[in-house]
């Protein structure tokens, strides 16, 4: 199913693709007098003009790809729970404001087991939002929220040079490990180069210690998006805050 919007001035949705329905979900539990809900997962289609003043703040805008219109396009998974029986809810929409693209909602308000893809009855915990007869949306906002397991992130575009060469620049990356048993960190941009001529990576135990140099023979790029300390197999520290400076390429707008 493909709902297309209007002419809208600005940012606009100009595309809404439902691409999986489950009616009824949660098992066909009834809640209350509001009945069971269903689920409705697609993707939505959004554009944002690079000429509008409005969007200036957005970095590197300008140096994205545009489509027939001269926009620069995104899109971003979207999630609804909603009444069967629209006319037995309540009318209002909850937006679950996802943390690093978890389902956050259900597990607050209905104390149910964290899960991103809520099927079962137990997922819908003890039912209140339900109950109540909201209807329950999500979608990704966070460009960097890890993909996999159901999770919700946006999907934007790269900004290129005029030549269509990537950008390339200095990153940092902050990371702080909180299990004994991590020997690989994911990076949230490539490694334009995988030596270490401008890249240094520092640890400490508390925010405001002084950073250590990690020496140069004791981590590596295990490929243009991973690092990992040496020698292979070596844990990283739990409990502490590394700081990666290196060479990106492909920078997202």
């Amino acid at each position: 199913m493909a709902l297309l919007a209007g002419d809208l001035a600005e940012a606009r949705i100009v595309s809404l693709t439902i691409t999986r329905t489950e009616s009824p979900t949660f098992e066909g539990t009834v809640f209350g007098d509001v009945g069971p809900y269903e689920k409705l997962v697609g993707t939505a289609i959004g554009e944002v003009d690079p000429k509008d003043p409005a969007n200036a703040p957005i970095v590197d805008l300008a140096l994205a790809p545009r489509n027939a219109r001269g926009m620069v396009e995104y899109s971003t998974p979207v999630y609804i729970l909603r009444p069967v029986h629209p006319e037995r809810g309540n009318h209002r929409i909850l937006y679950d404001v996802n943390n690093r693209g978890r389902f956050i909602a259900l597990g607050q308000f209905n104390d149910a087991p964290e899960n991103n893809d809520p099927t079962k009855a137990i997922d819908a915990g003890n039912g209140y939002l339900m109950r109540m007869g909201y209807t329950i949306m999500l979608s990704g906002w966070d460009v960097s929220a890890p993909r996999g397991e159901g999770r919700l992130a946006m999907t934007v575009p790269v900004a290129r040079n005029a030549d269509g060469t990537p950008l390339v620049g200095l990153s940092l990356e902050e990371f702080v490990i909180d299990r004994a048993d991590v020997l690989v960190q994911s990076l949230s941009y490539p490694a334009a180069e995988r030596g270490q001529r401008e890249a240094s990576l520092t640890v400490r135990a508390h925010y405001e210690d002084a950073p250590m140099p990690v020496p140069a023979n004791g981590w590596e790029f295990l490929d243009d998006q991973r690092v990992r300390l040496l020698p292979a197999g070596t844990p990283f520290r739990p409990g502490s805050l590394y700081e990666l400076t290196y060479s990106a390429k492909d920078s997202v707008v």
